[in-house]
């Protein structure tokens, strides 16, 4: 869950990481909307969270 990311993690993904990161879930240990609320709270620009969420994956798998 996000909210358990260190401090340095949230920094990096805001800037050098946001194109190595892919989205990954506990579900459904934790539940979708959880996990959603928690990333939001992060506060990143939409860009970076497409990122995360979508294009890091489809740029990594060839899709």
């Amino acid at each position: 869950a996000p909210k358990y990311f260190p401090a340095s993690l949230k920094v990096d993904m805001r800037a050098r990481l946001q194109d190595k990161i892919i989205f990954g879930s506990d579900y459904p240990s934790l539940p979708y909307a959880r996990i959603l609320t928690e990333w939001r709270e992060l506060g990143y620009p939409d860009a970076v969270m497409e990122k995360i969420f979508h294009a890091n994956a489809e740029r990594i798998l060839g899709l």
